[in-house]
């Protein structure tokens, strides 16, 4: 690609319009608003006590009919080896470049007394290209941020992109950061690197599918024309907030301040320089605007320096409605790009990216700030513990059949049912009671910020992490007859409802309304929960029985790890231990001489009737 080539015809009347704008004008866009010299102009923009907000573009931010494609400084025209045919995939073939140029067409000379000038106030005589920028080779320092991607379309059932960046000759392979599972995945991510304008104007962005087990397979890329942002007049290097700050969660990230970017477009277009006659308006080419916005805290100089850059800053955002010399100035965005297989021949969309990009000079005087960072989401790892202490039988209804004699309950967290745990078959005692005694642990990462829990889950050639609420899932089944479920309790632990001390209490729809966030106990929840039955032919509900069991949920980096099954004496010590229903000491030994008299008077009877009957 040739860039930079600047042509100036003239004896042409296709351009008349420049006259008709700006040729009778005598000196630029200074004469063209004299009429309001006088005039107050109050500026809008959102106050600071508002939080700070970001244009989203549902499509690239080039594709914005405001910024002219930032093709007002050249226009890109494609090269071909031959004579197009006409015919698409005949004509791609033939593509083999493309040339950067500026053309502007108008009639010379203009009449007799007319002063011709260019838009930005430079007489047509010194060239119409007279203050165009130079693009001669520049080191810049380009900053991408990746939010997130958007219905991306992998070529398998599974999908874990990540990103992959290219800009000339470096590359950046961000493959240890996928995201798993996620068609829609939150990257959150920034990448920084060097380049040299106009040699590295090509930024690449790639979405690649990460497979363990063979090789990685792209799933779309974009481009991005660096040096059409560089060079375009609508400053589109870095967006410009909506309000100034010196510090705080979202400082200014200009390498320049409001009043420099204001006094530096005031020179191109040839006005006088921005006065500031106090720190709450700016005069400029004789209007006075002035920042509608009324400051409560008055006093301290920073305070007042961060007026005037914000009053500058809000004439930029009205940047368009200047007479003449006015055009629309990139604000703080989110771009939202089109991934294809092939970006240079668009054709069948496979997703979309939303991101931005930052571009500072480095051949200025004054550092590029701090990058903006992303927020990582901290997982804590947490266990989960429970522990089932018996199960009471519902009130007696039709639809509602007595519990048997042996039970087993089946638990998992989360819709992942590849964490289940199942006790062994459970029995009644002798006084009829179903006595659990019963410990499970299960171990997930939470996000406090996000409702989310992650549960790791190993397969051939990879480590998938499923993202899913935190809901713990109880079964009970007849052990005898495990077809369906006899009950099932649904608990959200992180609003889980209040048990009941009293088991005759326990109903399916609970009196106490609160909600329990089981992250924030110290001690573990005791009481009774609800055991929903269904009857599938009448589709109704009904209470199958009640749980007695006890939950809690423990960081790992202050507590040992619990243990699992039926341990009375060593399981996790936070988890309150139930004692079994006091009996009398003198029960079983009376029990057992009752079974031995049974057996001493019944077996020699039932022995004989066996010998007389082998006999005869």
């Amino acid at each position: 690609m040739v860039s930079g080539s600047m042509i100036s015809c003239g004896s042409h009347s296709n351009y008349d319009r420049l006259y008709k704008t700006c040729g009778r004008l005598g000196c630029a866009a200074e004469t063209a608003v004299t009429m309001a010299c006088s005039a107050r102009v109050a500026l809008h923009r959102y106050p600071s006590r508002y939080p700070l907000s970001s244009w989203i573009y549902k499509s690239e931010l080039e594709a914005q009919p405001e910024f002219s494609k930032f093709k007002d400084w050249c226009s890109s025209l494609k090269l071909y080896c031959g004579k197009k045919v006409g015919r698409p995939d005949k004509d791609n073939q033939l593509y083999c470049g493309s040339v950067k140029v500026g053309i502007a067409i108008y009639s010379w000379p203009p009449p007799h007394n007319t002063l011709a000038v260019t838009p930005s106030g430079v007489e047509l005589s010194n060239s119409f290209f007279e203050d165009y920028p130079r693009n001669d080779p520049t080191r810049f320092l380009v900053r991408c941020y990746v939010v997130r991607g958007l219905k991306l379309e992998p070529k398998d059932n599974s999908i874990n992109p990540y990103i992959v960046i290219s800009c000339g000759k470096k590359k950046i392979e961000d493959r240890k950061k996928y995201v798993t599972q996620s068609s829609n995945p939150i990257f959150g991510r920034s990448y920084e690197f060097r380049c040299m304008i106009p040699d590295d104007y090509r930024l690449k962005v790639s979405v690649y599918d990460f497979d363990g087990a063979s090789n990685d397979e792209l799933i779309g890329s974009t481009v991005i024309d660096l040096e059409d942002r560089v060079y375009t007049k609508h400053k589109a290097r870095v967006g410009l907030p909506m309000e100034y700050r010196n510090n705080g969660p979202v400082p200014w990230r200009d390498s320049k301040k409001p009043s420099a970017i204001l006094d530096e477009l005031c020179r191109k277009n040839h006005l006088k320089p921005p006065e500031f006659p106090d720190s709450s308006s700016v005069i400029v080419n004789g209007v006075v605007y002035r920042d509608e916005i009324e400051y409560e805290i008055q006093g301290s100089v920073s305070e007042e320096l961060e007026k005037k850059e914000n009053v500058c800053l809000s004439l930029l955002h009205n940047w368009h409605t200047l007479p003449v010399c006015g055009y629309s100035l990139v604000p703080e965005h989110v771009e939202t790009r089109s991934l294809y297989l092939n970006p240079d021949q668009p054709g069948l969309e496979t997703g979309k990216l939303q991101m931005w990009v930052d571009i500072y000079d480095l051949q200025s005087t004054k550092a590029p700030p701090p990058a903006v960072t992303f927020e990582d989401t901290v997982s804590t790892e947490y266990e989960l513990r429970v522990h089932f202490d018996k199960i009471d039988d519902g009130p007696d209804t039709e639809a509602r059949t007595p519990l048997p004699i042996a039970v087993y309950i089946k638990a998992w967290l989360g819709g992942y049912q590849e964490n289940m745990q199942t006790t062994d078959n459970l029995h009644r005692d002798p006084t009829g009671i179903l006595l659990l005694d019963w410990n499970m642990v299960f171990n997930f990462y939470y996000d406090h910020k996000k409702n989310e829990m992650t549960v790791e889950n190993k397969t051939f050639g990879r480590l998938d992490d499923f993202k899913m609420v935190p809901v713990l899932y109880i079964q009970v089944f007849n052990t005898y007859n495990d077809f369906c479920p006899l009950g099932e309790l649904t608990l959200d632990i992180s609003r889980m409802p209040y048990p009941v001390s009293d088991a005759k209490q326990c109903e399916l729809e609970q009196v106490d309304g609160r909600k329990l966030f089981l992250f924030s106990k110290s001690r573990p929840v005791c009481g009774w929960w609800p055991l929903q039955g269904t009857d599938v032919e009448k589709k109704l509900y009904f209470l199958a029985g009640r749980l007695q069991m006890s939950v809690c949920v423990v960081a790992l980096e202050t507590h040992e790890p619990g243990f699992l099954g039926s341990l009375s004496g060593t399981i996790c010590k936070e988890v309150q231990i139930y004692k079994r229903l006091p009996t009398k000491w003198y029960i079983i030994p009376l029990l057992l001489l009752i079974a031995v008299y049974i057996f001493c008077n019944v077996y020699p009877h039932y022995a004989k009737c066996l010998i007389n009957k082998w006999v005869k």
